[in-house]
Formats: C-alpha cells, structure tokens, sequence
C-alpha cells in the first residue's frame, strides 16, 4: 500500500513540476518574420520565449515588444533598434549588435556572452543583474544606466561613457574601467567618480 502511495505522489509532483517549469524558446513567430519582411520592423511585438538563431536583423525596428527570455544566438542586429523593449534575462550570445539601440530598455539580468556591442545605445536603459562575459562594449554610451549588482568579466571598456551611471555591487573581473569615461559615475563601493567631467 505505502509503494503504492509513494508511487502515486511521485508521479503527482512530477506533474507539479513539469507545470511549473521555465517555458522552452521558441522560433520567431511566422507573423512576426513576415511583418519584419514586409517593414524591416516588429515594434511592440511580443516575443517573449522567442530564439533567434544564424540571423540578420541588421537595422531591424524591435522598438516597445516584449522581448523576455528573449535568445539571439550567432545572429547580426547591426544598428538594430532595441529601444524600450522589455528584454528581461534575454541572452544575446556569440552575436554582433554594434550601434543598436538599446535606449529605455529593460535589460535586467539579461546576459550578452561573446557579443560586440561596439558603440551601442544604452542611456536610461535598466540594466540592473546583467551579466557582460567575453564582449565588447567600446564606445557604448551608457549615460544614466543603472548596472547596479551587474557582472562584467573580459569585457572591453574602452571609451564606453558611464556618466550619470549606477554601477553599485557591481562585479569587475579582468575588465578595466581605466579608459571608460566616468562623470558622476556610482562605482561598485558606492563612492562618486567625477575624474572625466568637463
């Protein structure tokens, strides 16, 4: 009888379980890709779970959708456009999105992984959580960022504009803010650095 009810709860708990579990990515939706076709464009999409794969989306307008657990793998968005978009815990991973813009995004605890965002747009975007491993992010304009908590590891820096920016807790591992300007910038003890103001 006990084997019996052992077996039942297990298998309820797997139910349990499976029902609760993080939702797998999708592909693009097929509205969605003909829309971009049509207008190089998807503003206010909904996207979330979707994963973008040997993609170019170079250009394309993402402005507004909502991009959750949003995965753009090995694809191109040069000068793609990000801005406002709800991209929470996204991943862009071994992909290139230099210029794009980013601007007023949600990019909380979203991951870019081997990916260059040279000379990027990120001013007011929420950036708090994220986690930045083997990019480039020169130039990027990060003015009024809040990265506090974030994580920054061989991550290039290199005249990346921190003015006005949240860097509070955050996690520098071989990554150098030598070269980023800093302007009333938080830094991760908490102190001001105003050492590039005008």
């Amino acid at each position: 009888m006990n084997k019996v009810l052992i077996s039942l709860l297990s298998a309820a708990l797997s139910v349990a379980i499976a029902g609760t579990a993080i939702a797998q990515p999708i592909r693009l939706p097929e509205d969605a890709r003909a829309t971009i076709a049509e207008t190089n464009g998807c503003a206010e999409c909904e996207l979330t779970n979707v994963r973008i794969r040997f993609g170019n989306y170079d250009g394309v307008d993402f402005t507004g959708a909502t991009m959750v657990n949003f995965i753009f793998r090995q694809s191109s968005g040069v000068g793609a456009i990000f801005a406002n978009a709800d991209l929470s815990e996204a991943g862009f991973v071994i992909s290139t999105v230099p210029e794009a813009d980013f601007s007023g995004a949600s990019l909380t605890n979203a991951n870019f992984v081997s990916t260059n965002a040279r000379d990027a747009h990120f001013s007011g975007a929420n950036m708090s959580g994220m986690t930045f491993t083997d990019s480039i992010l020169n130039g990027a304009d990060m003015t009024g960022v809040d990265l506090s908590g974030s994580s920054f590891e061989n991550t290039g820096l290199a005249g990346t504009d921190f003015t006005d920016a949240n860097l509070a807790d955050a996690t520098l591992v071989t990554t150098n803010l030598a070269e980023a300007i800093l302007c009333r910038t938080t830094m991760p003890d908490g102190s001001i650095n105003n050492d590039d103001c005008p």
